[in-house]
């Protein structure tokens, strides 16, 4: 009996321990599972039970079942066979007639024990089903076994089969479960599980780079439908009918779309793992692809929903409000609007519905970032008039077109009809970057609105004849309101030429002219006669007109300005901009230049007869007669053994490429090469090429100035094809080409895209190391080291490794950008030295005695001034003529004007200067020694001085009111040293214009000096680490100290110098020895 005890409880222990592992497989008895044409496995070892336990087959098989997945990576090292469950209810779909409680957990136990295809299958057609309502379960209903079960897809399911699932070729049911799983997990808790799963703690192995690469790819696919939004939409109004459970349901799915939490969780998963993937995977871990998916989600959603809905508008305008605001809204407003009015169909209804629900501060920012967007894509964003035709009717059809897209906005919606006078009068630095053409249309919206015209008449004659904004204003921001003014007057005179009559008569526009007339800015006061003559010849008869006699009128430039009051347009339809959206600068070049995937039958007679003709070749070569052959060969002269190609260096001929790409001879193919994706042999060698090539356009014909604008921005957008570091310098090369061959063009352009354009650090660096290095070259300043190479200019300046090798390593730049900041960086130390320089040698001067006891030989003051004389007469043949309205008008003006009234516009706030790169300290530095550098190009002699030592004083004086720019280690050195260049080449002027520095631009002068000299005797700057003791430089460069010290000195002297003058005046005779006066 003993023995019998013993042999059950062995038994049962082995039972238990069998119920316990799961390292052993059990199989189920045969009748509990349908018959199979599966091969029965071999049974090793029958365990029994006592008679009170029922009998359960217990068998094992050593030979692994070919029947499962093998996964691709799975949680578990070493592959388990795990412990089978009853599937027999899913595949007979008996949950249809008898639905019991246990099938969500059987599921779930099914979807963890690695199950075979047809199990699989069934489960996740049952999860369907429920889903689809025909049983009472459904997983996109939160709840604990909703959890377990997305669990289980994600972490077991995904990992074994998604790499089985992503195969071209796929059966019937594998199709199917592919579908099922993405539908499943269309879903809150299914995106929930998926970025939960994101977030793991993966080591950086590369085990588990297939795990993240698979669940992000299945987040990708769930998320890549149109129509992604509208079913979790639907799916929330459905399936909750309680408000208060609805609103938290559709507050994260706020958070998961438009919350960042997908957007952050992807690409954090995909960077930290360095992971390369498709574009179809890309666009959850790009942001702009991102929020153009969501916009497009949004634009879906919006069309499907009826207007009595207004629970479903208020939960789309919660998401499409948080989609503003991630941080991409340019990018989100112009998926929106394209998606919804720019179709085949212009669904004005939901648009105007959804923008409603938005709060009046939301609508106006969304009006702004559509004409923005319109600005970029159809219109000029130059600020300036001149740029403009004599006639003014350029881009008439685009201008419509973009006029009927605003009247269609401010149609039945008074907060747009408001703020769209306000946009069009406001100061605000922000709305006047737009450009004139970005104004006409606008207008025309306005043109048969009379009381309209007349209130935004009213306000811009406040704003242009006030005083305080003629001194302090920039003055484009000045030019745009002139500009308002004009056109409107064209417009307010053909409704009622009366009123136009009776408003040159009023105060407001007598005062306004007065002031402008009396303004001490030369260019301020010309638009002000501009504005008054514009005024007469619409009011008065011929002979009555005002006349000032100023030759300025009489030039182009002032006839552009006229031209603007005799402006009409109309407005159009959103058709003309419809055929705009997808522009293609060179698609034939790009197709001609790509192999056709689309004729496999043309390639293959290609084939065949490229070998047909080898044959011909071999037989020719076999001759008969080999003494005449010998005869006949002995006045030919063989030709060379060729040099050894690595290209051509294979044995099996169909192995060599022999498609090597060509250097392109005109420019629309430097475009089109510039602009292949997958050739990095193609772009290597278009870049490498294109200096040289744009140089010799230069000089023929207008093929380069048609299609410089397009070129430059292929160069700028280049992003791939040669090594990082050397394709930035041979950009920069290219770039600084294209300026050099058409500054007229590409200076306007490179600014107004520096600002108005999504730009990265790197292509912010070139746009302003060109614009620098341009201004440069165009002043005809050479190094002496590099006069017979063909970019004599640049060359020394594009590698300057002696600077950065004298940086403290924590201070030098990543090596591929050092060679777009360096050259800025070692001309804007030139020019401090320059500078700083004669006032320490005049200090050592005293310090060693008087003058004449200082010897120096005939002779070397002879050869120093012949050569001296020999370089400027060099220097003058080289540059153009109009150098100085050429620099000042398309280089120093825009970038100084716009970065004013981008810091002097509401955008500057906190939150923008962190977001935006524009405001990066090493960028804002280079903007700065960028200024510098062209601002020393003009010189002393340049009739602009004037207007270019005003914006940049406004300049100055905008960027010192915020510390948290001007206080910056890297930004305080160029601020400095732009208000001492400026300084400087105002004393070098002459007395003119020292003494305009103190009477004109006195008060803002003496607040930048006595604030440098409250930073430095506060101690509040940066500490100054000197590289070298002697010299008391910073890592080559000079310290802001002695920057500062350099303004006291400056200053100072100006001040005496024009306290004598005034003394001189007054009749008064200083005394020789009295060092305050002189």
């Amino acid at each position: 009996m003993d023995d019998l005890l013993s042999a059950v409880q062995t038994n049962r222990t082995v039972q238990s321990n069998i119920n316990k592992f799961e390292t052993l497989s059990l199989n189920t008895s045969s009748t509990s599972r349908p018959s199979s044409s599966k091969s029965v496995k071999k049974s090793m070892l029958d365990i029994t039970s006592s008679n009170s336990e029922p009998t359960k087959n217990t068998s094992f098989d050593l030979n692994p079942s070919t029947s499962y997945f093998v996964p691709s990576d799975s949680s578990n090292p070493l592959p388990k066979k795990l412990k089978r469950y009853n599937s027999t209810p899913f595949l007979q779909k008996s949950y249809f007639t008898k639905p019991t409680d246990t099938l969500p957990s059987d599921a779930c136990e099914i979807l963890r024990s690695q199950p075979e295809p047809d199990d699989l299958l069934a489960v996740l057609q049952y999860l369907q089903y429920g889903i689809d309502g025909r049983h009472g379960f459904s997983v996109h209903v939160a709840s604990p076994q909703a959890s377990q079960i997305l669990a289980a897809i994600v972490t077991k399911i995904v990992p074994d089969c998604w790499y089985t699932y992503q195969q071209p070729k796929l059966s019937t049911g594998e199709t199917q479960s592919r579908d099922y799983i993405l539908n499943i997990l269309r879903s809150v808790p299914g995106v929930g599980a998926l970025l939960l799963q994101l977030k793991q703690p993966f080591t950086t192995s590369s085990a588990h780079k297939p795990v993240l690469l698979d669940t992000a790819s299945v987040l990708a696919m769930v998320l890549k439908p149109s129509i992604t939004l509208r079913t979790l939409l639907q799916d929330t109004i459905k399936l909750y009918t309680k408000q208060t459970l609805r609103h938290a349901v559709w507050q994260e799915v706020v958070a998961l779309l438009a919350g960042s939490k997908i957007l952050s969780s992807a690409s954090q998963a995909l960077q930290s793992m360095s992971l390369e993937v498709g574009s179809e995977i890309a666009f959850v871990a790009d942001g702009v692809q991102y929020v153009q998916w969501l916009a497009r989600n949004i634009s879906t959603a919006a069309i499907s929903l009826s207007p009595t809905e207004p629970d479903s508008w208020t939960m789309l305008s919660r998401i499409a409000k948080r989609g503003m605001n991630l941080g991409y809204r340019d990018a989100f407003v112009s998926e929106l609007y394209s998606t919804l009015l720019l179709g085949s169909r212009s669904l004005w209804t939901p648009f105007r519905h959804l923008l409603q629900t938005f709060s009046p501060a939301e609508q106006r920012s969304f009006f702004d970032a559509v004409l923005r967007d319109l600005t970029r894509k159809y219109l000029r964003s130059g600020v300036g008039v001149e740029s403009m035709q004599l006639n003014g009717l350029e881009s008439d059809k685009e201008i419509g077109g973009v006029a009927a897209m605003v009247t269609g906005l401010i149609e039945g919606n008074t907060i747009l009809d408001e703020h769209l006078v306000q946009w069009l009068t406001s100061t605000n630095g922000e709305y006047a970057t737009l450009g004139v053409d970005t104004r006409r249309a606008v207008i025309a919206t306005l043109a048969s609105h009379k009381e309209r015209l007349q209130e935004i008449l009213g306000k811009c004659l406040e704003s242009f004849g006030d005083k305080l904004q003629i001194q302090h204003e920039p003055i484009l921001q000045q030019e745009t309101t002139a500009a308002t003014l004009l056109i409107v007057l064209g417009y307010l005179h053909r409704l009622d030429p009366s009123s136009v009559k009776d408003l040159s008569k009023q105060g407001p526009f007598l005062q306004t002219t007065s002031n402008r007339l009396g303004a001490s800015v030369p260019r301020a006061r010309l638009l002000g006669l501009i504005v008054a003559t514009a005024v007469s010849r619409l009011v008065d008869p011929d002979d009555k007109r005002l006349n000032f006699g100023v030759e300025e009128l009489e030039e182009d430039h002032a006839q552009k300005w006229f031209g603007l009051v005799s402006i009409q347009d109309e407005v159009g339809t959103l058709e003309s901009l419809e055929v705009q959206t997808d522009r293609p600068v060179v698609v034939v070049e790009l197709a001609e230049d790509e192999p056709s995937r689309d004729k496999p039958k043309q390639e293959k007679a290609k084939k065949a007869t490229a070998q047909r003709y080898s044959k011909i070749v071999s037989i020719e070569e076999i001759t008969d007669d080999e003494d005449n052959d010998d005869g006949d060969d002995a006045d030919f002269v063989p030709y060379a053994k060729p040099d050894s190609d690595a290209s051509d260096s294979e044995d099996d001929p169909t192995l060599i490429d022999r498609s090597k790409p060509s250097a392109p001879i005109y420019i629309i193919d430097l475009i089109s090469q510039l602009s292949v994706s997958g050739k990095p042999d193609t772009v290597s060698l278009a870049l490498r090429t294109a200096p040289s090539l744009i140089r010799r356009k230069a000089q023929f014909g207008s093929e380069l100035s048609e299609n410089v604008t397009p070129l430059a921005s292929a160069l700028v957008n280049l992003r791939d094809g040669v090594h990082k570091q050397e394709m930035h310098q041979l950009r920069l090369h290219a770039l600084l080409a294209c300026l050099v061959s058409c500054p007229k063009i590409i200076g306007p352009w490179a600014a107004a895209l520096y600002f108005d354009g999504d730009l990265a650090l790197d292509q912010r660096a070139s746009l302003l190391s060109m614009l620098g290095l341009g201004a440069r070259e165009l002043s005809g300043y050479q190094d002496d080291s590099n006069t017979n190479s063909s970019n004599n200019t640049t060359s020394s300046l594009l590698f300057p490794d002696e600077i950065q090798q004298s940086l403290f390593p924590s201070q030098r730049l990543p090596p591929h950008l050092v060679g777009l900041y360096a050259p800025s960086e070692k001309l804007a130390q030139e020019i401090s030295h320059s500078t700083i320089q004669p006032l320490a040698l005049a200090a050592a001067d005293k310090m060693t005695g008087p003058d004449i006891l200082k010897i120096r030989t005939f002779s070397s003051r002879m050869a120093v001034e012949k050569k001296r004389a020999a370089q400027q007469e060099a220097r003058t043949k080289r540059i153009p003529k109009d150098l100085h309205a050429l620099l000042a008008s398309c280089i120093y003006l825009p970038l100084c004007c716009r970065l004013s009234m981008v810091l002097s516009s509401s955008a500057a706030s906190l939150s923008t200067l962190g977001n935006s790169n524009l405001f990066d300290p090493n960028i804002l530095r280079l903007f700065l020694q960028t200024l510098t550098i062209v601002l020393v190009c003009l010189g002393p002699n340049a009739l602009s001085l004037p207007d270019t030592t005003r914006e940049t004083l406004i300049l100055l004086t905008a960027l010192h009111d915020i510390p948290r720019l001007a206080m910056d280690p890297v930004v305080l050195p160029a601020l400095l040293q732009l208000l001492l260049t400026t300084l400087d080449l105002n004393m070098t002027a002459g007395a003119v214009a020292e003494e305009r520095l103190v009477t004109e631009f006195g008060s803002m002068m003496a607040e930048l000096i006595h604030w440098s000299a409250r930073v430095g005797e506060s101690g509040a700057g940066p500490v100054v680490i000197a590289s070298d003791e002697s010299s008391g430089e910073e890592g080559g460069g000079l310290a802001w100290n002695v920057l500062v010290a350099g303004l006291q000195v400056k200053w100072l002297e100006v001040g005496r110098k024009y306290q004598g003058r005034m003394m001189e005046l007054m009749g008064v005779v200083a005394d020789e020895d009295d060092n305050d006066v002189f």
